[in-house]
């Protein structure tokens, strides 16, 4: 399948690389999404929009972040049919130089054996939409 992006270009996806967020995103127009994560999903990696090719996230391993980082599996989750799911947060460049932002209070949960995603928010967590990071926390 050819994907087009705005910010990755133009590029052949295998459907291994291709999700479906059966409740959408928050603010994309559709619910297929490529991961484009060439050094795994340990890594930072890209979600991008099938349906926009100006709609994209990078989402990154929020342990790497804050160690003690731990959203549990809420009733939400059981959407995604699977048990073994991954977690994953939003993150964007601070307007601080060698900082980033990252949410964590809507992680991107991902059940990579079904190729399903969705973010959900922590209500009451008392977790931040806009979380402020050094971006040498990356490695």
């Amino acid at each position: 399948m050819r994907v087009e992006s705005s910010r990755l270009g133009s590029r052949d996806a295998e459907p291994s690389q291709i999700y479906t967020a059966p409740e959408g995103i928050p603010g994309f127009t559709g619910r297929r999404f490529l991961i484009e994560a060439p050094e795994g999903l340990s890594r930072p990696f890209w979600l991008q929009s099938l349906e926009d090719p100006s709609q994209s996230l990078l989402l990154i391993d929020p342990v790497r972040l804050d160690p003690t980082y731990a959203p549990a599996p809420n009733p939400a989750t059981t959407l995604l049919g699977e048990s073994a799911l991954l977690v994953r947060v939003v993150a964007w460049p601070a307007e601080e130089e060698g900082k980033l932002y990252a949410n964590l209070f809507s992680p991107v949960w991902i059940a990579p054996e079904g190729q399903r995603l969705a973010q959900l928010p922590m209500v009451g967590s008392g977790q931040l939409v806009k979380a402020v990071f050094e971006l040498s926390a990356l490695g």
